[in-house]
């Protein structure tokens, strides 16, 4: 005998079930439509401020907050902020020598290099490489090895005038310096932005040690030397490749030394 179902309509239970379930799902749905939108008015606002704040209208720390979150977006963002004067703006914060924003701004700003080279023109054009190297050389540490990050996209993205004038602004030193510091990410990324150098320099057409002069005048070749013995597999495989890279050059300056020839391009290789 079935059991007793004290007057219990199992089909209407279930369909009272689904249609609850499905509301749930609707609202879940509408509650994530609404904060998309949301989000998307908020960032309108955002960099409506943001123009008002290019004309005086808002606080540097709120400007910051708005360009840090059109950076992180996808390139037709970053287009925009900087089309609205975002490079203007993160210069004069790292002119500013405002330690409490330095670290955004130049993580900000790597992000906008990094999105390829009609900025990295712009920030050339804008005079923005000099307060960069001084952030890298002597700004507190946290924002020192955030502007790291710019340097090298420059260097990626940018063309052999760029990085020749971030050398001129002692660029090379400024980086060697990282080298010693127990972050190994920051030495890695510290070695990658100069082996980059490098390559650009064993391209000059008049000179292509010019850069690896520099490099062994402020004692590159030495540090380097000893990360090939760092207990990190990655930085002693990266330090060999520069050390090998630099050994060739070495021969080949003293080749030139003893013979008249023609100065060719160095080992470096992307």
């Amino acid at each position: 005998m079935p059991p007793k179902t004290r007057g219990v309509n199992f089909d209407k239970e279930k369909e009272k079930r689904r249609s609850a379930t499905v509301s749930l799902r609707r609202k879940a749905k509408d509650d994530e439509l609404r904060k998309a939108r949301e989000e998307e008015e908020d960032k309108t606002t955002g960099l409506e401020k943001f123009k008002l704040g290019m004309q005086g209208g808002l606080h540097m720390k709120d400007m910051m907050g708005v360009v840090a979150r059109w950076v992180e977006e996808d390139e037709g963002e970053v287009e925009e902020i900087v089309r609205c004067g975002a490079l203007v703006f993160l210069k004069g914060v790292l002119e500013s020598g405002d330690t409490t924003m330095l670290k955004e701004a130049s993580w900000a700003l790597s992000n906008i290099l990094g999105s390829g080279e009609v900025y990295v023109v712009q920030a050339a054009q804008l005079g923005i490489f000099t307060p960069l190297v001084e952030v890298l050389k002597s700004a507190p540490y946290a924002a020192r090895k955030e502007s790291i990050w710019s340097v090298y996209n420059i260097t990626e993205c940018g063309s052999a005038a760029h990085v020749s004038h971030l050398v001129d602004l002692g660029v090379i030193p400024a980086l060697l310096d990282f080298l010693t510091t127990p972050d190994v990410s920051v030495i890695l990324s510290s070695m990658s932005t100069l082996y980059n150098i490098l390559w650009w320099g064993s391209t000059h057409d008049q000179d292509p040690y010019i850069f690896k002069n520099i490099f062994d005048d402020h004692d590159g070749f030495t540090l380097i030397d000893k990360l090939q013995d760092h207990n990190n597999a990655e930085v002693s495989e990266e330090a060999s490749r520069i050390a090998d890279a630099l050994i060739i050059q070495d021969r080949e300056q003293e080749q030139l030394a003893d013979v008249d020839m023609a100065p060719q391009a160095g080992p470096f290789n992307f």
